[in-house]
């Protein structure tokens, strides 16, 4: 799960990446991640938090009773062992698959892409991938390429009502530059 975050998010995992930071990169791209639905409050956060270190410690737990080591005996792998190895790996996948579509969402590429494009955008689509772009995170080009976008999204769209309300009345009306920073 952790490498399909990274990829997603268009970065390069080497085949031998150490699981414990693959796990903690995926965690760091994923915790503060905006959308629709998903909260920023410190006690999610924590628990989240505690959810990654079991999931790090998986790796731990795979080398020390894996049989790719060339041991001589199996390790005894007890029926709790395995639910509760289990259970924390569910529960970390589980948090990042939600915040996994926001994630895709965001990414500014297909974002300027299928406004260019003439991708569809029912309504309250646009703000969605916009929020989920989190723009105030972003670079000024790449801020400046995502609003030149809209604007010649919405002129090829022949002015529907959707790309104009979400993407452009939406930035005018609301003096929010945490938002829609300037560039």
């Amino acid at each position: 799960m952790a490498r399909s975050v990274l990829v997603v998010r268009g970065e390069v995992v080497a085949e031998n990446a150490a699981f414990t930071g693959v796990v903690a990169r995926a965690h760091e791209v994923l915790e503060r991640q905006p959308g629709k639905g998903l909260t920023q409050t410190e006690p999610l956060r924590s628990v989240m938090q505690n959810s990654k270190a079991m999931a790090c410690k998986l790796g731990d737990l795979r080398n020390s009773y894996g049989t790719r080591r060339g041991r001589a005996v199996e390790p005894q792998v007890t029926d709790e062992l395995s639910q509760v190895c289990t259970d924390a790996a569910l529960m970390w996948s589980r948090w990042a698959l939600r915040r996994l579509n926001a994630l895709a969402q965001g990414m500014p590429t297909p974002l300027i892409n299928d406004l260019l494009d003439g991708g569809i955008f029912r309504s309250g689509l646009l703000t969605e991938r916009l929020a989920s772009a989190d723009l105030a995170q972003q670079e000024p080009e790449v801020q400046r390429r995502i609003g030149v976008a809209v604007t010649v999204g919405q002129r090829a769209m022949r002015e529907t009502f959707v790309v104009r309300q979400d993407g452009i009345e939406e930035c005018a009306e609301r003096d929010a530059p945490e938002i829609w920073p300037a560039a």
